[in-house]
């Protein structure tokens, strides 16, 4: 609309002008020739405005609401899903993922295939069709360039046998080093459409990393030179170019980000795809939740208090998705017994909480790699898969080592007892076990589930008072002493990339820093150091072994549920058959193959077109008759 009104500003100036300087020739000349001139231009310029408004109306912006400010615009500094939706939409990398695919495996993007192992080295060939927005070639110097600048915000460049480092680290650079051991040596031209990387760790691995948002291309300083780009993160203020299908505009902070589609783009683009498209930046639920159910912005979530509004409108359309995000209960290795925990994984009632409670909108989940992830395991992959069995659960206590074993069998229990009596032990003051259940502010309603299921197998909680995420993260998580009082305690996990090496090393990896159930196992170490360096498909057996020694050997926890996800559109202007990319469980936006219809014209309010010409002829009437009096 702001483009629409400075059209109509700049016409009528020049109108306004023109009249006046002839005006001033009708009295010297007072011919009618003037006068049928005269009248030309006013018809011309109402056609003029008209159609520059019809024309701004059909270059309509696509909008999406998104609730963040953008925190990042250079692609190896983020970290952050808001960065990553404006950067991936301008920048590539060598490999994108499959979001069409279940698995989301990695595929070429300006990789021409993927990539081939020799040892530790990986080879790629690139694509030889395509630039940069302002048109500079892309080529194998831009790649080690970009894997340069990695190096540099982490672990250190060697050039010239002396190494360079920046004193300021990019968010993710200790995913590029396995046990604090730099993966990549060095980033080999081999011609120019061609590099090798060579490894000092993580073969297999490696090629995950090429998907990763960190190693996408931006444009490099000219002649490849290690510049001011090289050396300096993009702010705010700068200009992104990169080679993606669309072009960044511009950033205005706090309001919208605004792409224009890259003409030159290398692939070609399906029918009716988006030209223009804005991030619009609305931080109040309220407010972007009205402006969706009020055709103002195209993409975008209703917060549930306009649930109804939505349902009730037929062209406002809600998709239900997976993603990767994960919630499960840490189960603290040296405050309780295995056999404890055994029992605790097998009294969790997977389906009363997905269908009673959460009404199907999450996910079950079993093991530590969520469904749609490469090397999910499945019931058919891990015998004693960890179904609900109170029975299972009560013989593993009652024929527990110790104190445990004794504290069941003292009691009077047996397997012939109903739930009722195990509750009843549980509510005692000798119940057969007794831990705390700690967790930070929003879980409540588990803090109840969780307990009251434990008790059917006569274990009672004291339940901390819950305390804000910070106090949680810091007294409790991330620190090492906190991290021992803990036994019941609640988590929840995201990948920053589709492997579940991501999934399991941080959490049950020896010292990893987000271990808090203390686990430390030399067998699921060696996997993990296994699974760094092995291919497909000993790589896939790796994880699944991870899996079954996770939660029938070691059960340090169990998974309450997948979270579940939705897309919000309206199917007026967004074609919701070329969706499918965007249902992909990272939540990632990539619009390419997604059909657009911008809102048909509007028309000007009283100004249509033949309004404006009669309105333009009058005047020109008016004129003609007043200068003939005037003679």
């Amino acid at each position: 609309m702001i483009r629409c009104k400075v059209i109509l500003v700049r016409v009528i100036i020049v109108t306004e002008r023109e009249i006046k300087i002839l005006l001033r020739s009708i009295y010297k000349m007072k011919k009618l020739y003037v006068y049928i001139l005269i009248a030309t231009m006013i018809c011309s310029s109402a056609f003029v405005v008209t159609m520059g408004f019809t024309a701004a109306q059909q270059d309509a912006p696509f909008v999406v609401g998104t609730y963040s400010s953008l925190p990042k615009l250079d692609p190896q500094d983020q970290y952050d899903s808001e960065s990553a939706e404006t950067i991936g939409q301008v920048c590539e990398g060598l490999y994108r993922y499959n979001y069409s695919s279940p698995e989301m495996e990695s595929i070429p993007q300006l990789a021409a295939a993927m990539g081939s192992l020799n040892g530790d080295n990986y080879t790629v060939t690139l694509r030889e069709d395509v630039t940069f927005h302002d048109g500079t070639p892309f080529n194998a110097s831009a790649v080690k360039w970009t894997f340069d600048r990695i190096q540099y915000f982490s672990f250190g460049l060697w050039v010239g046998g002396e190494e360079f480092r920046s004193l300021e680290l990019m968010e993710s650079y200790s995913i590029f080093a396995i046990n604090e051991e730099p993966i990549l040596n060095t980033t080999v031209i081999d011609s120019e459409f061609q590099v090798t990387f060579v490894l000092n760790t993580g073969a297999g691995f490696w090629e995950k990393l090429l998907a990763f948002m960190a190693t996408q291309i931006m444009l490099p300083d000219e002649d490849y030179a290690y510049g001011e780009k090289f050396t300096s993160f993009l702010s705010l203020n700068d200009h992104l170019v990169g080679t993606g299908p669309f072009e960044f505009v511009q950033y205005i902070p706090d309001t919208q980000v605004e792409f224009v589609w890259y003409e030159d783009y290398y692939l070609e683009r399906p029918e009716n795809f988006i030209k223009r498209m804005i991030y619009l930046i609305v931080p109040d639920d309220v407010t972007r939740s009205l402006a969706i159910l009020n055709y103002e912005i195209h993409w975008g979530g209703v917060i549930a208090d306009y649930a109804d509004e939505f349902a009730a409108d037929p062209n406002l359309i809600e998709v239900s998705v997976k993603t990767f995000v994960v919630f499960y209960i840490q189960m603290n290795m040296e405050n309780m017994p295995f056999e404890a925990r055994y029992a605790s994984a097998r009294a969790w009632n997977h389906t009363y909480m997905q269908e009673e409670r959460l009404r199907g909108r999450q996910y079950y989940l079993y093991t530590a790699v969520p469904d749609g992830m490469l090397y999910h395991a499945t019931d058919e992959d891990i015998d004693d898969y960890p179904y609900f069995n109170l029975t299972l659960a009560r013989e593993t206590l009652l024929g527990a080592a110790g104190d445990l074993g004794t504290n069941a069998t003292s009691r009077g229990l047996t397997i012939a007892n109903e739930t009722a009596d195990w509750v009843a032990v549980a509510e005692s003051t000798s119940p057969i076990a007794w831990y705390n259940f700690t967790g930070y502010e929003g879980l409540a309603a588990y803090y109840t589930i969780v307990s009251e299921q434990m008790k059917q197998i006569g274990i009672r909680m004291d339940l901390v008072p819950l305390m804000p995420w910070a106090t949680y993260l810091n007294d409790y998580l991330h620190d090492e002493e906190g991290n021992k009082k803990l036994t019941y305690s609640f988590g929840g996990w995201g990948p920053d990339y589709n492997d579940p090496i991501n999934m399991i090393e941080p959490l049950y990896g020896s010292g990893a820093s987000a271990n808090c159930f203390l686990l430390s196992d030399a067998t699921l170490d060696g996997l993990i150091s296994d699974s760094y360096n092995n291919v497909h498909p000993a790589r896939e057996q790796d994880f699944f072994d991870m899996q079954e020694l996770l939660v029938k050997e070691l059960v340090p926890s169990w998974y309450i549920y997948q979270r579940g996800g939705s897309l919000a559109f309206n199917q007026l202007y967004v074609d919701p058959d070329t969706i499918d990319d965007m249902k992909n469980p990272f939540s990632d936006y990539y619009w390419f193959n997604v059909q657009f219809f911008p809102p048909e014209p509007k028309r000007i309010p009283g100004f249509e077109l033949f309004t404006l010409l009669g309105v333009a002829l009058g005047v020109t009437l008016f004129l003609v008759l007043y200068l003939r009096k005037r003679k």
